[in-house]
């Protein structure tokens, strides 16, 4: 999906980008559901809100300054656009081995 980023005409740019943003929106369902249920409920919300605040600030506030600084330091539009996946595959990377698979098991054997 990243391909985008190397797209030499408009509609290139418009039909990559595209397919880039429907990729990327696959991501919310996911990543709601796995925040909604990793917290014991007694924390349930708190720990979901707080989060989706990291999420949100540095995904929004964070980021958007770390790409411009890594394009103006290497003047590639290129790199600082694919720190995106790059960050994506760690992330998944992380999910997998640090979240823990409560699948087929009782809601009291899991319960904290």
């Amino acid at each position: 999906m990243t391909l985008w980023v190397y797209a030499a005409s408009d509609l290139w740019l418009w039909v990559f980008g595209l397919a880039w943003s429907f990729g990327f929106l696959g991501f919310w369902g996911p990543s709601t559901t796995l925040t909604a249920e990793v917290f014991p409920t007694r924390i349930r919300g708190v720990a979901n809100g707080v989060v989706w605040f990291v999420g949100f600030f540095v995904g929004f506030v964070l980021w958007p300054f770390a790409t411009v600084a890594l394009q103006q330091a290497t003047g590639s539009f290129a790199l600082a656009f694919l720190t995106i996946p790059v960050f994506m595959i760690a992330m998944a990377v992380g999910v997998w081995l640090i979240v823990p698979e409560y699948a087929g098991k009782e809601l009291n054997a899991i319960a904290v």
